[in-house]
């Protein structure tokens, strides 16, 4: 992947400038992305290497606009035989809401700041608040379908928003209200089951009574009466001036070596100047992370786990519906069908 400058003159006899991305996608086909910016370019570079190699990338000409994803929603809905009032709800959404003010967008340019602005807008033309949660969820629910279609990497969301004043070190428990997307836009998450409060083992909450004396704070933009800045502790996680860190430096500096270094890295091919391997990350990704922490959740207590039932594990997943965590997670949870626990039971109806 190259991040390169083109210039050339347009009819008018003016010089023209801009910031050309060269890479290669999942599919092997190359792609280019032109930015006016060359920081733009960069960081578009970024987040592209990190979910080239997740597989999760797709480019802008491969995606497709909100309506046309939604159709094929609707049409998915119906053939999975959700009720009729749902579908109905559904379409009136995408007719109402999404197709007049978003519906040319495509899936691949949305960020959180464009669903905020979408949300402001249905505010402003007189939409209820309940109204709009529903229009924004259904919204979630059409991005998640083009997501299974390989027509958008991402939901836009990252779970990496975290505020102080989200974390209670006191009960122990970590509160789930907001996520920052791949372009550093702080908002609310993807749906009202999302938000939830997760509890934090003592050794959590240990490491980040320690680290709150050392995270860096944010500027405010203003200054108090000595002409002071104003400075506030505010993300849990952020760069060294207390705004969002960037997703690849959150994995190539902190996680990526914490993997390796636990074990969990594999050979690279490549040696060092000692003549020593050199390991790379077995996972790339922080979604590993989400997964190990189900298993950890699932897992019997005698095999090191919290051997949590179902219902729960949806609530610290923040899953819409219980299916969902089933779907993704059944294979972990015990079988209550084995022929030694059919015995059993047998005996203690016949003694």
């Amino acid at each position: 992947m190259s991040v390169r400058k083109r210039t050339w003159t347009n009819a008018k006899g003016e010089e023209k400038t801009a910031w050309v991305v060269d890479y290669t996608d999942t599919n092997g086909k190359r792609r280019l992305k032109t930015f006016k910016l060359k920081k733009a370019a960069d960081a578009f570079a970024a987040t592209a290497s990190v979910e080239i190699r997740e597989g999760v990338h797709v480019a802008d000409s491969a995606s497709a606009t909100v309506e046309a994803a939604g159709k094929l929603w609707l049409a998915s809905a119906t053939a999975a035989g959700l009720e009729r009032a749902t579908i109905q709800d559904y379409e009136r959404h995408l007719r109402l809401h999404l197709v007049p003010l978003i519906g040319a967008t495509k899936l691949s340019a949305l960020s959180i700041a464009k669903i905020r602005a979408f949300e402001d807008e249905l505010r402003s033309v007189g939409r209820s608040p309940a109204m709009i949660k529903k229009v924004l969820v259904s919204l979630g629910t059409l991005i998640a379908d083009a997501q299974e279609r390989g027509l958008v990497g991402r939901n836009v969301v990252r779970d990496i928003g975290l505020r102080w004043k989200d974390v209670d070190l006191d009960k122990g428990e970590i509160r789930v209200h907001q996520r920052a997307d791949r372009f550093n836009d702080i908002g609310r998450p993807k749906s009202l089951s999302s938000e939830r409060a997760v509890p934090a083992p003592p050794m959590v909450i240990n490491a980040l009574r320690e680290w709150k004396l050392a995270c860096p704070k944010r500027e405010t933009g203003k200054v108090d009466d000595a002409g002071e800045k104003i400075l506030v502790l505010d993300l849990v996680f952020p760069n060294g001036t207390g705004k969002v860190e960037q997703l690849n430096n959150i994995l190539r500096r902190g996680l990526h070596p914490a993997w390796v270094a636990a074990g969990i890295g594999v050979d690279s091919g490549e040696v060092d100047k000692k003549g020593d391997s050199i390991m790379m990350p077995k996972y790339t990704g922080m979604h590993a992370l989400r997964h190990f922490y189900a298993s950890w959740c699932i897992n019997p207590k005698e095999d090191g786990g919290l051997g949590l039932p179902p219902k729960i594990v949806q609530e610290r997943m923040g899953h819409s519906t219980i299916a969902l965590t089933m779907d993704r997670y059944s294979h972990l949870f015990p079988k209550d069908d084995s022929a030694d626990e059919m015995a059993a039971a047998e005996r203690a109806f016949l003694a």
